[in-house]
């Protein structure tokens, strides 16, 4: 039984070519690449995540340090993490993930 190969399953006097070895050989490939709008749902997914960590921060902050922060403060800080969100998103889809994510920093950081 030959299994659709260019050689048999049993040799004894001439062993098969390096050729074809190679030429049967099959393989898997296990990557998936990911393009810009799965990149971009990743972070906007965890964009959740450090939005609520933010705001549980300042409300330790203003808990323990028993000085209270202003609404507006908070509404401020969240607007803030909106636009970095929704800049990576703007961006990414036209100069690509890595440069709308350092604009986008750029901006939050300014």
């Amino acid at each position: 039984m030959n299994l659709n190969r260019t050689y048999g399953d049993r040799w004894f006097q001439d062993s098969p070519s390096a050729q074809a070895l190679l030429a049967s050989g099959f393989g898997v490939e296990l990557v998936q690449p990911v393009d810009i709008y799965q990149r971009a749902t990743r972070a906007v997914k965890y964009g959740g995540l450090f939005v609520a960590l933010s705001f549980l921060t300042l409300f330790l902050f203003e808990t323990l340090q028993r000085r209270p922060v202003h609404p507006i403060q908070y509404g401020l800080m969240g607007l803030a993490l909106s636009v970095f969100y929704l800049l990576l998103l703007a961006l990414a889809e036209h100069i690509g993930f890595l440069w709308a994510y350092v604009l986008a920093t750029a901006a939050y950081a300014a």
